[in-house]
């Protein structure tokens, strides 16, 4: 039921389990605390009930693993907009840590979720995440674990505004096999278009089709018609014009070949 986002249902079944003493597994808490945050509508309401399930697991003898420390970050996400999220996210992750339970590229995820929001301030914690995995080997461990690295590179575009951070997270994935952890063809796409779109805003033109743009037109990336526009805009501030034909030589190209195949 909750695997559905049968909440109702969950609650149901949760409920008539603790009346009748039916025990639950692990498995079966990290489901019901990751549909907990759409039983209450404030966020302190949904933070307590996630805590009261918690404590469930506890008392029951069940023992809490990586995937409950993930739909508890995953339920705090939802109340993102909660003044607390941020400094409970990183109690969370302190208290399963002294379980011995370490993170997953998932945890991340969730963490940059609740610290990078939109309207929020900004924030640094992808920084300290950087510092903290760079160098590492990552294998999936939880589904979401594919969400990392695209919203990683998300927020070094759009809220940090950073190449530098940019590019941290791209040594990262190219680190060993993590870049088996990128998602499927849609997220790799949107990555790349973030990592694009930064390196353009910040690098001279000139270093920017040298370092960036060259390595990945047309073969790793293909730019959107925003992004292309972006570039061009750019290039016309810049006086850079001269890029104009390598330009003009990929856009035509994509567009041939993309008529070529649908015929």
């Amino acid at each position: 039921m909750a695997a559905y986002h049968q909440v109702d249902k969950t609650w149901q079944l949760y409920q008539e389990c603790r009346e009748k003493d039916i025990p639950l597994d692990t498995g079966t808490y990290n489901a019901i605390i990751r549909v907990a945050a759409f039983l209450r509508d404030a966020p302190e309401l949904r933070w307590q009930l996630v805590k009261e399930i918690l404590s469930a697991l506890g008392d029951s003898g069940a023992q809490p693993d990586l995937g409950t420390l993930n739909a508890t970050l995953e339920a705090l996400s939802h109340a993102a907009g909660w003044r607390q999220a941020r400094e409970v996210s990183l109690q969370v992750l302190v208290e399963f840590g002294q379980l011995g339970i370490k993170p997953s590229l998932a945890t991340y995820y969730h963490l940059l979720t609740i610290h990078c929001r939109e309207r929020g301030p900004r924030s640094q914690v992808l920084l300290d995440i950087l510092d903290y995995c760079e160098g590492h080997l990552f294998t999936l461990q939880d589904t979401k674990d594919v969400f990392f690295f695209v919203t990683a590179m998300d927020v070094a575009r759009n809220h940090l505004r950073s190449l530098e951070a940019a590019r941290r997270i791209h040594a990262m994935l190219q680190h060993g096999d993590n870049h088996l952890l990128i998602g499927d063809s849609y997220k790799e796409s949107v990555y790349y278009r973030h990592f694009f779109a930064v390196s353009c805003q910040t690098l001279p033109v000139d270093e920017f089709m040298g370092e960036v743009y060259s390595l990945l037109v047309p073969h790793v990336y293909t730019p959107e018609p925003g992004i292309m526009q972006e570039v061009i805009e750019t290039m016309r501030v810049s006086g850079s014009l001269h890029h104009l034909p390598q330009l003009w030589t990929d856009v035509f190209f994509h567009h041939s070949s993309a008529e070529d195949y649908t015929q």
